[in-house]
Order: structure tokens, then sequence, then C-alpha cells
């Protein structure tokens, strides 16, 4: 079902009554930091169409952040708007596409069940029921989770990050204007230290709700330091109850994605035509990896 383009337009103030009143929820029930309310600036558009089915959307919050969209479906729809979520990942799928990266928590034997049932080697890959507590014993150390600390997520993801991606000063600009209303204390660092060393460190958002991963880098070895601490967030939301565990909306890039967000959904792109409307800031992080490998400049 396509959903048509008779719109009208409902202010920020009025949507938590049209959504009680529609008795509406999440379409899909998925979550990102960016749904709550202090984000939520800007019109939404509302549309009902003959069968019933009631959609609410406003825009995404920013290029890496899903559409959020209130309905009272529970059946899937296709909506054309930027980051809206379409269809369930695909994993065969090799075609370029953009996706939400999404974990819906339970518990965390639950999570290395279901990753153990997707294996076809549970033993030798990881996170598995099989293998999970093999790796845990050779790493020994625990993960550190704390506030943000901008100068020590600097100094250690830059000497971590490989030498074509972003600088952690530039990360920390982009994430800044890219989230011009967030709470600075949902920012938290998760790292692992081996031998007086730190070999991996991630920077998050933490909206009391869910945990976002916003970006990662790890010293290469062989027992995958990135994956390890992908996998001990996943249990640290479950030992909080939180909701999920995201990386946003980007594409297919790091491996450790499809093993970690096993709920993940493929979204909308716009063609790039449609770019000129976007606001100034909106850059896309892999654009500017782009621009650095070819020795492009921005103007």
């Amino acid at each position: 079902m396509f959903i048509s383009n008779n719109k009208m337009n409902i202010s920020p103030g009025e949507v938590l009554k049209v959504v009680k009143d529609n008795n509406l929820h999440i379409y899909q029930n998925i979550w990102h930091y960016s749904f709550n309310d202090i984000f939520q600036n800007a019109n939404f558009k509302y549309e009902k169409v003959k069968d019933g089915t009631i959609t609410l959307y406003s825009e995404p919050h920013n290029q890496f952040s899903p559409l959020l969209i209130y309905t009272n479906s529970d059946k899937n729809f296709f909506l054309r708007e930027r980051n809206a979520i379409q269809n369930e990942f695909d994993q065969t799928n090799e075609k370029y596409r953009q996706v939400f990266w999404f974990f819906r928590t339970t518990t965390f034997n639950n999570f290395l069940e279901r990753r153990s049932k997707a294996s076809s080697k549970p033993k030798k890959h990881f996170p598995t029921l099989e293998s999970y507590n093999k790796i845990k014993d050779k790493i020994k150390e625990e993960i550190i989770f704390d506030k943000f600390n901008e100068k020590f997520f600097i100094e250690n993801y830059n000497s971590l990050k490989q030498p074509e991606y972003l600088s952690g000063e530039e990360l920390l600009e982009l994430f800044k204007k890219n989230n011009p209303y967030i709470n600075y204390d949902w920012l938290r660092i998760a790292y692992l230290n081996q031998n007086n060393e730190t070999v991996v460190i991630a920077i998050l958002v933490d909206d009391g709700k869910s945990l976002n991963l916003e970006n990662i880098a790890a010293k290469r070895d062989s027992l995958g330091f990135g994956i390890f601490l992908c996998t001990e967030l996943v249990k640290c939301c479950c030992e909080k109850n939180y909701y999920s565990f995201d990386a946003g909306v980007s594409g297919l890039y790091g491996n450790y994605k499809e093993k970690i967000f096993l709920d993940s959904w493929e979204t909308y792109k716009k063609p790039p035509y449609i770019s000129r409307y976007f606001k100034f800031w909106e850059i896309s992080y892999w654009m500017k990896v782009k621009q650095k490998l070819m020795g492009e400049k921005n103007e």
C-alpha cells in the first residue's frame, strides 16, 4: 500500500494529542533517540486514507536518523519520505542501500541464541552461545562504560582509526552540527583496555531508553575487539532493561552491524537531485571520507 500526497499540517504542540486521540503508535515499534520530544520542532504531516490508515510524520532529525512515523496500522506500508523504514533488512541482497541498524533488546541469552541459529558455524563465529564465553575468557578485561570525556575520546579514537577516516575532532564537529538540540549529558564512551592500552573505543548516545552507537574505532586483532565491544553493549542494554540498541541510518559499512543489529530495516532514500533542499550542515560522513580519499576539498 502506498501513501498518497494528501496531507495537512499538525503543529509540534498538537502531535501528542493527535497520537492519543487516534490511538497511534510508532510504525514497526522502532526507537531512536531523535524520537524524544526535544527534537520535535517542525510541523508534522497528517494523512488518513480511504481504508482508515493514518500516518503522522515530520522530517528525520538528520541524515543518520530514521523517520518518526506514527500510525494506527499494523500492516506494512511504503512511505516515500527520506529515511522512512521500508522492508526488513535482507542480508542476501548485496546491492548498496541505506539501513536503519536496529536491535530490539530482550535478554542477552536470547540475543546469543538468535546469533547461533543464524550462523552456519556457531562454534567458530562470534557472538553466539557457543563462542561468547571462549572469546570473553581470552580477552579477560571488562569494557568500561562511562560519561563522555572529549579529550580522552579524541586522543584514543585518533590513535585507533584508519588514516582515511575522519578525525575525532571532525566527528564531534559533525555530530554537534547534526544534533543542535542534543542533551550532552546523554553522551557516553565505551572502551576496552588490554595491557594498559586502549584497543577499542566508541561514542554513544544514551537517552535512558536506548543506546545509539555513533562511531567506533578498534585495533585490528584476531580477537575482534570491535565486535566484542558491540556485543558487550548489547549485554549492557539488556541488563539496563533498555528498549533497543541501534547505530542509526547508514549504508552497508562495517561487517559488525549485521551480526549485532538483528532487527534492522531498509530505509527509503530519495533521488540525489533533492539534495539541494537539505540544510547546509547536513554533510554525509561518508561523503567527507570520500572527499579525503579523493583529495577533494570542501568549498
